[in-house]
């Protein structure tokens, strides 16, 4: 999130990590801004989407190397992280959906508290 920035509007991004099934992680950046009423609020929507993936990109090639080597383990987690464990034990406890793809590169498995 970038906030404070004089000349950009808030730009929101969450970055989700994907398991590989060779151990590695793929980056799945997500970009999010409020929906917007009318054509000219499509408008507005799609560009700040447009902006916010470009400033990703800007920010990946500068710390791509951080970006690539994160390891998430759920045995380290702060007690700050609470909110994230309750959401990990909610996801994990899902059942998956008739229209769930589980693809052979992305692990199937279970985070482990």
């Amino acid at each position: 999130m970038m906030k404070d920035v004089r000349f950009l509007p808030p730009l929101h991004l969450v970055y989700a990590y994907l398991p590989l099934s060779s151990g590695g992680t793929r980056i799945q950046p997500i970009y999010v801004t409020r929906r917007r009423k009318g054509p000219l609020g499509w408008v507005i929507s799609m560009l700040l989407l447009l902006l916010t993936r470009l400033c990703y990109y800007m920010l990946r090639g500068e710390d791509g190397q951080i970006y690539d080597n994160i390891q998430f383990s759920a045995h380290s987690l702060l007690s700050i992280d609470r909110p994230l464990v309750e959401y990990i034990q909610y996801v994990n406890d899902l059942a998956p959906s008739q229209w769930s793809h589980i693809s052979s590169e992305v692990g199937s498995e279970r985070v482990p508290l």
